[in-house]
């Protein structure tokens, strides 16, 4: 496990990390009869992990195994394709899981300091779900969601946009760009189950990565909605101990705001995830929480 920290690379590069990542097998269940002979067990199998020797999970016969390295190299090549060769990139992995963060230096939102760079945050599991990125269950069908890296402060992020406002934004841009509507539906769902086909699916991601720039003007409007929301230090930890933040993440929040707004809260969180934690599985639910803060600017008031 490792802290955020995301390194300027080519995609070409990029292609020579992906090797390292652990590589998983599907192998078949047994039990005993009555007589203690074994008998495998029809339609089900392991998810065995052979650089570790774990059974990450159980999955049926349904369930298509998508290694890790298979499923972020197919994102690389859509990069590839699409003419994108400078990013910035980092891979971890942890229980069965891998992570692919990346943002592109181009698409860069203003934030009144040095930038969000934009890009995507892809997960894919062994352990029997789905290769995720960049988004929750819980808001699937109502937005997508970027990965944002601060360039301030090196501090990972999550924006997340209503559907409602890249709605607005498409019109004449799906006719001009080709961007197809079932990129847009897939960045909403944020996951592609392993059943059936999932490689195919991920063609998709070319389109969606073409949708970015048009959510850079809401990006920047919530931002500033953000930094307009004020509260004092009492309501400050009234409210992050309702959102699920213990005693010592509300202290380091509290002492590393620079002052009380929606936008001082959410980056003294973002901070704390990608410097102060090392297991992505905790920082993906600390984002979450942070997330909330910024996009409903409401939360504080």
């Amino acid at each position: 496990m490792v802290y955020l920290e995301l390194t300027e690379t080519k995609v070409d590069e990029a292609f020579d990390e992906l090797s390292k990542l652990s590589v998983a097998e599907l192998r078949p269940l047994y039990t005993q009869d009555n007589s203690n002979n074994k008998v495998e067990i029809n339609g089900h199998y392991s998810v065995y992990n052979k650089d570790n020797e774990v059974v990450e999970s159980l999955v049926t016969d349904k369930y298509a195994l998508v290694q890790h390295a298979d499923a972020f190299g197919i994102v690389l090549n859509a990069l590839k394709d699409a003419g994108k060769n400078d990013i910035k990139f980092q891979l971890s992995e942890y229980r069965g899981r891998a992570w692919m963060n990346m943002t592109f230096p181009e698409l860069k939102v203003d934030d009144g300091d040095a930038g969000i760079e934009l890009g995507l945050q892809l997960m894919n599991s062994h352990r029997g779900n789905a290769l995720r990125f960049s988004s929750t269950r819980k808001f699937y069908e109502s937005s997508i969601e970027f990965f944002g890296y601060r360039l301030a402060c090196n501090n990972g992020m999550r924006v997340r946009i209503p559907l409602s406002e890249v709605n607005k934004a498409l019109g004449d841009i799906v006719k001009k760009e080709k961007v197809e509507y079932s990129a847009l539906k897939l960045l909403s769902q944020g996951r592609i189950l392993h059943i059936g086909n999932p490689k195919a699916r991920l063609g998709q991601l070319e389109e969606a990565i073409k949708m970015m720039s048009l959510s850079i003007p809401t990006i920047e409007q919530t931002i500033n909605k953000a930094k307009s929301v004020s509260i004092n230090k009492k309501q400050l930890e009234q409210e992050l101990s309702k959102l699920g933040f213990g005693k010592r993440l509300i202290k380091w929040v509290s002492e590393k705001t620079e002052g009380y707004t929606n936008w001082d809260v959410y980056n003294a969180i973002t901070d704390y995830s990608s410097h102060q934690t090392k297991s992505p599985v905790t920082r993906d639910w600390l984002l979450e929480r942070a997330n909330s803060l910024l996009v409903t600017a409401e939360v504080l008031k």
